[in-house]
């Protein structure tokens, strides 16, 4: 029977979602997903080179056995869309096919190396941590690797972190929960360098959103090591994760910021799955598949606090455009955006089924 066969040494908040897709598309594409705990071959005795090792906790790597010959695919859902931060080249260079949560055909234009291979790279789907079927699969290995960079302390974190994933239906039945609430933001606080810009514009969100009485709204920053001192006034209480699921769907619409680097967040998905109507920054990434979908060029267009709290207070004075945009989002994400869906793309492009060259996304985002 043909199988594929995925390497579990990954972050699984990187690769649920498309593992939820992979185990509900096998019967479509008569094959078997198996999870292998062992060391891909071209990994092994890697542990000291930097590039093999660059990155590999958010790349979830598989091998596609169909009958008629073995070869490797991935899905890589880094931050960056740019080659150092954004791209492992080694794997870049080894598998078949590239699939990138951040893509960016302008920034691979512009990059030689990136350029050279941007046959092998494909843009896929926006994507969240999602609970899937047969969850003591990806119960982890205990001890560490250094050829993947698995360490015990990542078998504590997923065993911590799989009982928590919240299932794609459950989102989804979410969407008619009464709204109590004009908006929930809710952020998590990092103290590195990286998150400066994405901190600095999520202070400014939940400092105004704080101090005005116009909109009702739960909003705060979590922290597992404590705020500054400057900061401490915005500290809110983290919730669990179906409480929290359970909050934002209760509330009227959604506030989007993007990521470090510009990236599509987990937010993107997780609203989209819950039919929310999103107030948000505009999108850099895999613009020419989503910007094609039916208001996203309107939701996401707002680059500071102010005028993101100025088209709050505006769609809440217009229920019924609410309603509208719900609805369009709601449908946007059953229709193309489900794990289910959006994996059938990877395999189609995998096994031939459909020419989808990523020159291709913009003139079938442009027909639909």
């Amino acid at each position: 029977m043909n199988r594929i066969v995925f390497y579990d040494f990954n972050n699984i908040n990187h690769s649920s979602f498309f593992l939820d897709g992979l185990l509900k598309n096998q019967s479509a594409y008569n094959y078997k997903l198996v999870v292998s705990k062992q060391t891909p071959e071209f990994l092994l005795g890697t542990a000291l080179d930097r590039e093999w090792q660059k990155h590999l906790f958010a790349i979830s790597v598989f091998k596609a056995d169909f009958g008629d010959g073995e070869f490797f695919f991935c899905i890589d859902t880094l931050d960056s869309a740019l080659r150092e931060a954004g791209y492992n080249i080694p794997l870049l260079n080894l598998v078949k096919f590239y699939f990138k949560a951040n893509y960016n055909a302008t920034a691979i234009k512009s990059d030689s190396v990136l350029h050279d291979l941007a046959h092998k790279i494909y843009p896929t789907t926006p994507f969240c941590p999602l609970r899937f079927a047969n969850l003591w699969k990806l119960f982890p290995r205990i001890s560490a690797n250094p050829d993947t960079g698995w360490t015990y302390q990542n078998a504590k974190t997923r065993i911590k972190r799989l009982p928590t994933l919240q299932k794609t239906d459950r989102l989804r039945s979410l969407r008619s929960a009464p709204k109590k609430l004009d908006v929930l933001f809710v952020m998590e606080y990092y103290a590195n360098l990286l998150h400066k810009e994405v901190k600095d514009m999520r202070f400014q969100i939940v400092s105004a959103l704080a101090n005005n009485p116009q909109i009702s709204a739960v909003a705060g920053l979590t922290c597992i090591e404590g705020l500054p001192e400057e900061l401490a006034h915005l500290r809110i209480e983290r919730f669990n994760q179906k409480t929290y699921f359970e909050l934002l769907a209760s509330s009227k619409l959604a506030i989007y910021v993007r990521g470090p680097h510009d990236c599509l967040s987990f937010k993107l998905a997780e609203y989209l799955a819950l039919g929310k109507p999103i107030v948000g920054q505009k999108i850099f990434n895999n613009t020419q598949t989503l910007n094609g979908f039916p208001h996203f060029t309107e939701q996401f267009a707002y680059e500071d606090a102010n005028s993101i709290l100025a088209q709050i207070e505006n769609l809440l004075q217009q229920p019924e455009k609410l309603d509208e945009l719900a609805r369009s989002n709601a449908e946007v994400f059953d229709a193309y955006l489900t794990p289910k869906i959006a994996v059938s793309k990877i395999l189609d492009q995998i096994t031939g089924s459909e020419e989808y060259a990523p020159e291709q996304a913009e003139r079938k985002a442009n027909e639909r």
